[in-house]
């Protein structure tokens, strides 16, 4: 995926070759704008739209087309909220106009850029995901009523991170929530750098593992083969993990892949390698 990148004034700064700066009053800058009017509902099914009317804020009829209101951005969260809703409904912002110019690209604007672990409240980083095919982040906003808006999450199956904005394909026709491992930074990575090819040889690592350990401590051995992953896993992080810390990378693989929880250990850093 594409990075979002922060514009500066510093003298000598340059945007890197092949980024484009997406601000005002560029065709890619958000016209929702703090302080800004709009009206709603917007055009194409929209919650709301961009209004440059002179109508004062305040509610209104329009003769055979119903009620409609004049408002005002009321924050950065609004305005990225509204813009997101905004480029999914209106004809001319659909990913197949915008791909040519903007898929695969890295996008600048002025906003500040989230601490690690935060998510990006910007309407660049919106558009990184709306043209190259990622999870978008509606941040949460209260409008001029006091009303509060958020939207539904959805977390990694793996390690239970929050990924973006729950999709109609999260879930599955047997009403499933569908695996998102590879979608998510930490998994993906771990998931990559796995020895175990199939969730068959993870568990069969399990097993070997565990059948070691009893054999070393002169345990018993039979129900081995017989006990559920989940058993395993719990095992070798209540038994053998404290003695070995070095098999936590292969147990996190292999939880990953059995879809089971992650250890509770924390994860060890690891640098991202190339690619196989």
């Amino acid at each position: 995926m594409p990075d979002r990148i922060q514009l500066r004034r510093t003298r000598g700064w340059r945007l890197p070759e092949g980024a484009i700066a997406v601000t005002r009053p560029s065709p890619f800058g958000n016209p929702f704008k703090t302080g800004a009017k709009f009206i709603t509902p917007g055009h194409f099914g929209a919650k709301a739209s961009p209004y440059r009317g002179d109508l004062p804020e305040g509610e209104y009829t329009r003769v055979g087309q119903g009620r409609f209101a004049i408002s005002r951005v009321r924050e950065r969260n609004h305005a990225v909220a509204l813009f997101i809703d905004w480029i999914r409904h209106e004809p001319s912002w659909k990913p197949e106009y915008l791909s040519e110019r903007l898929a695969g690209r890295d996008l600048g604007c002025w906003c500040p850029l989230p601490e690690p672990g935060q998510p990006d409240i910007c309407h660049a980083a919106a558009l990184i995901a709306w043209v190259n095919g990622g999870r978008f982040w509606t941040p949460g906003y209260t409008d001029a009523s006091g009303a509060s808006h958020v939207t539904v999450k959805r977390c990694c199956n793996g390690c239970g991170d929050r990924l973006g904005d729950v999709r109609d394909s999260d879930i599955t026709d047997d009403a499933e929530l569908s695996d998102v491992r590879w979608e998510c930074p930490r998994c993906s990575l771990l998931l990559r750098q796995s020895r175990f090819e199939t969730p068959r040889t993870a568990l069969e690592w399990m097993q070997e593992t565990c059948l070691t350990h009893l054999v070393f401590q002169g345990e018993g051995k039979t129900r081995v083969r017989r006990a559920q992953p989940r058993t395993l896993l719990a095992f070798l992080e209540r038994k053998v993990l404290p003695g070995d810390p070095s098999i936590l990378a292969d147990m996190t693989s292999a939880a990953l892949l059995l879809n089971l929880p992650l250890p509770k250990t924390p994860l060890p850093t690891r640098q991202e390698g190339p690619h196989p």
